[in-house]
C-alpha cells in the first residue's frame, strides 16, 4: 500500500509540472521591438557606455556602446 501511495504521489506531481509547463508557453524573443523601445534601450545602453569610459573601463564602454549599435541596427527604426 505504500508504494502504491508514493507512485500516486510522484505521477500527481509530475502531472502537475507537465500541465503547468504546457500551460504557460515561453515568449517568443525573435519579436521584432517597436522604435520607441529601441531608442530607449539605446539610449540606456549608451548611458551604461559613458559611465564605463568616466570609470576608465574603456573596453566595458566599447562593449554597451556596440550593443546600443545593435540594438538601432535590428530594430525597425
Amino acid at each position: 500500500m505504500m508504494k502504491f501511495r508514493r507512485f500516486a504521489i510522484t505521477a500527481l506531481a509530475a502531472g502537475t509540472i507537465v500541465a503547468g509547463s504546457l500551460a504557460h508557453p515561453p515568449t517568443a524573443s525573435a519579436l521584432p521591438i517597436s522604435c520607441s523601445l529601441a531608442k530607449a534601450l539605446a539610449s540606456m545602453y549608451r548611458g551604461t557606455g559613458t559611465a564605463y569610459a568616466t570609470a576608465g573601463n574603456y573596453a566595458a564602454a566599447i562593449f554597451w556602446y556596440g550593443k546600443a549599435d545593435a540594438v538601432m541596427e535590428l530594430s525597425a527604426c
